[in-house]
Order: C-alpha cells, then structure tokens, then sequence
C-alpha cells in the first residue's frame, strides 16, 4: 500500500515503516515497547475515566467547533444563496407590481386634473 507523505493513516490502514525512522533522535532516550499487554491492566476508575472524557471533549472541543463550522457553511452556503435568490426575485416581482399601480395613480391624478377646467 503506498502512503502519500504528510498523510494521516487511518487505523485502518497498514503502513511500511523504514527501520531508520524507528532510531530515536540524538540525545533522547529510546522508547520501550510496553511489557504489559493492555487487556491485563487493570480497569481505570470511573472518575478518572470520566476526568479523562472531559480533559479530552475539553481538547479537542476547539477542533470539533472548526470542523463543524466549516461543514455548516459549506452545507449552508447554497441553500442561503437559494433562499436569497428567491427573496430578491419575490421583492423584485413586489417593486415592479407597486410600480406599476404608483404610475397608474399618477396618470389617473394627472388627467382628472386635465378634464377639470
């Protein structure tokens, strides 16, 4: 499978990686595989799990409220250029009708003030 650079795999996904990039950067200390297999830990308590949930929400809340931002305005965007659309087309038909009877008025003003001598 080939993984574009600067992509983000999914977990889905399996990636090659090159043992060189696997080599710690001078100076730091390498990085121990975990000895204890997840399934054998022991539970984490439910406050700390729930101090975990709400330290997490709390993080990423910033991103979520981007992300969810740029999605409504991209959902959005079409349907409010629709609707006003729609609103200048009703005010234009609105203007023209009221036109229309002003100009009517003032003719009927206009030669009723003619026929009267």
């Amino acid at each position: 499978m080939t993984v574009l650079h600067g992509a983000l795999p999914t977990l889905t996904e399996v990636i090659e990686v090159e043992a060189s990039a696997l080599v710690p950067a001078a100076g730091s200390a390498p990085l121990q595989p975990e000895s204890v297999p997840i399934e054998t830990l022991p539970p984490m308590p439910v406050d700390k799990a729930a101090a975990l949930t709400t330290q997490v929400l709390e993080t990423l809340r910033p991103r979520i409220d981007a992300l969810l931002d740029a999605r409504l305005q991209a959902v959005m965007a079409p349907q409010l250029a629709r609707l006003a659309d729609e609103i200048v087309e009703s005010l234009r038909h609105d203007l023209s009708r009221t036109m229309q009877d002003l100009v009517a008025q003032a003719v009927d003003d206009i030669l009723a003030k003619r026929r009267k001598p």
